[in-house]
């Protein structure tokens, strides 16, 4: 038998190797836990980045709000809103963590554009915010 066949056979039952280990993996959840993490470590800066920005100096005057501020504060809700959509790989108390976030932020848009906020609204969403990141961060390691 020549060499050639030898190395068609032996690629062959490589390709056939790797699709029954594809298969295997998909099948066991491999590649579901590998987008969870992936979906993790990037809403984990996002919450973070959320919460920073929320108790930065822009939101802590509410009296007078400015249209690039609810900007910000809309580009924010809906960041989390498009990777909470992608949170059902998450584990159930991660989307819960995620979503009373996304549920603080709303009410606060909410109120902002009714003209009465408090800070006391501010300040519970960015608490809300940073129990968010610290449970989800607990729940990674």
């Amino acid at each position: 038998m020549s060499s050639l066949f030898w190395f068609k056979l032996s690629f062959a039952l490589l390709i056939l190797a790797l699709l029954v280990t594809g298969i295997h993996q998909y099948k066991h959840g491999a590649f579901r836990r590998l987008r969870a993490r992936w979906l993790r470590n990037k809403l984990i800066p996002l919450l973070t980045d959320a919460v920073n920005e929320l108790g930065g100096p822009v939101f802590t005057s509410l009296q007078a709000h400015q249209a690039p501020d609810l900007y910000r504060l809309f580009r924010l809700r809906a960041n989390l809103e498009y990777l909470h959509t992608k949170t059902g790989l998450l584990y159930p108390e991660e989307r819960e963590r995620s979503a009373q976030f996304l549920v603080a932020i709303s009410s606060l848009v909410a109120r902002i554009d009714q003209q009465q906020v408090t800070h006391h609204d501010l300040d519970e969403t960015i608490l809300r915010g940073q129990r968010a990141v610290l449970e989800i961060t607990e729940m990674r390691n």
